[in-house]
């Protein structure tokens, strides 16, 4: 860095001032961040970049030199930029050759979500979102899709994700681009609806599903960080780590399909929406209305309602997907839960 002091005010100043930020810009690099992976460090793999799911994080960053450690970056807002097609900030910090770093990155940035309140335990790089809140939100709320969007942009409830180790050990010698590899903290949730057999053989008959409600799941938590990595359902102690605390008194919400879709033996995915991670309870339920039409011109709207019995809880950075056939004399179900966007198989816990 230009070894210049400000010592005087006004114009002077000010001309000091060009002259040490275009010495620092000449004599390093800028810190510059990223397009984020979403949970795929293997480079190999398909993966989904992190400008697919937000447009805004903040960043927590420290920078450490004989010994000593200091701020460098404090919820730093950083935002996607489509002129430069890439990811910027203001006030730019720069590389020091002789010095190391590391970063912690969440999305969205706390300011674009009401409510919400973000912070970090320096020593641990643990992250603690309070103030979460979700109403239900369907990404499919008008019209079914034979696939998945992918992403939630489109709904108000917002998809949360944390880089859960971070970036450590960066070296100021090797300056390059920071890329983060962001996890989902949310579940998420999607339905399926087809027809069964016997339904697709008879060239006559059509379904159409008029709605699905499920409810009630619970809509308010604080996030507590436990892992560093995201939970894997099939495994016994990632399922004893409970990262959200949901509120006793909260709200609470009931999630809507599309109305209306036609629906045949290949099916239509009408839900894809986040859940706040939580058990299921007894008095949860599912309710089914539905349209069957016949060759003849007749048609019969049926309703069915029903338990949510058909999984035992949420977790984490999980992708569950409830199937459900529609026949003529019964419905049957199908349910499947995955991670979101695997990674690798290390493991690690927070305690």
């Amino acid at each position: 860095m230009a070894a210049v002091t400000l010592t005087v005010t006004g114009c002077q100043s000010e001309l000091l001032t060009e002259v040490r930020e275009q010495s620092q810009s000449e004599l390093f690099s800028a810190i510059d961040f990223g397009n984020g992976l979403i949970d795929n460090p293997v480079s190999t793999r398909a993966v989904t970049r992190l400008s697919d799911h937000t447009t805004t994080m903040g960043v927590w960053g420290w920078q450490s030199l004989d010994d000593d450690e200091f701020t460098l970056f404090n919820n730093e807002y950083v935002f996607y930029s489509d002129s430069i097609d890439n990811w910027t900030y203001r006030n730019k910090r720069y590389w020091d050759s002789k010095s190391t770093y590391r970063f912690y990155a969440y999305a969205p940035h706390s300011r674009s979500v009401d409510g919400a309140e973000v912070s970090i335990d320096r020593s641990t790089g643990i992250f603690t979102i309070n103030g979460v809140e979700l109403t239900g939100g369907n990404a499919l709320a008008e019209g079914g899709s034979r696939t998945l969007l992918g992403t939630l942009s489109g709904v108000t409830d917002v998809d949360w994700l944390i880089d859960r180790a971070g970036k450590t050990g960066i070296s100021g010698y090797r300056a390059q681009r920071v890329i983060f590899n962001m996890q989902h903290i949310l579940s998420k949730f999607n339905v399926l609806v087809k027809t069964s057999g016997a339904v697709s053989s008879d060239a006559g008959t059509t379904i159409t599903v008029d709605s699905i409600i499920i409810g009630r799941f619970k809509g308010q938590a604080d996030f507590v960080q436990r892992l560093d990595h995201s939970p894997n359902p099939d495994n016994a102690l990632d399922q004893t780590m409970v990262e959200w605390s949901l509120y006793a008194a909260g709200s609470s919400y009931s999630t809507r399909s599309a109305e209306g879709v036609a629906v045949d033996g290949q099916g239509m995915y009408v839900i894809e929406s986040l859940i706040i991670p939580q058990a299921t309870t007894a008095d949860q339920f599912l309710k089914v209305c539905y349209t069957m039409s016949t060759g003849g011109g007749r048609s019969e709207r049926f309703t069915s309602l029903m338990p949510f019995d058909m999984f035992d809880r949420f977790m984490s950075g999980c992708n569950y997907t409830l199937t459900i056939s529609i026949g003529p004399d019964v419905i049957t179900f199908d349910t499947g839960c995955e991670q979101w966007t695997p990674g690798s198989d290390a493991v690690g816990y927070i305690y």
